[in-house]
């Protein structure tokens, strides 16, 4: 599961089915092209890019599906946990929501708060 593949229509299915009403929870956005900013991103996501990008196409296409996928998909992961232990369904600020949701109230952007705590949990040298 990649990051994208994570975010709408998964979340919302998952938030709403776990259990509570979806009164329970609060709609937030995550920029997902943020994450993979050099200076705001996730670290290991921006480092593993880059040191793909300086790769020929053969072995770029290598180099991210044995470095930079896995590290998708955890970071999918962790934003599902984060998602879950804060009640929140996500939404991609980036995608077209606003043409297939209706949302009653403010919208939350937690990729800061996402990114932070990945960063904290998840440093360059966590393996």
């Amino acid at each position: 599961m990649t990051i994208k593949e994570f975010i709408p229509p998964l979340v919302l299915l998952m938030s709403l089915s776990s259990g509570g009403s979806d009164q329970d929870y609060k709609v937030a956005s995550i920029h997902t092209k943020s994450l993979a900013d050099k200076e705001h991103g996730i670290v290991r996501l921006a480092q593993a890019l880059s040191y793909c990008e300086k790769e020929e196409q053969r072995s770029k296409e290598r180099c991210i599906k044995g470095s930079v996928a896995p590290l998708e998909e955890d970071i999918a992961k962790s934003l599902e946990a984060f998602a879950a232990s804060r009640k929140l369904i996500l939404i991609d600020a980036e995608s077209d929501y606003k043409h297939y949701c209706i949302i009653e109230g403010d919208i939350t952007d937690v990729t800061s708060e996402f990114v932070a705590e990945y960063n904290r949990t998840h440093g360059p040298s966590h393996h």
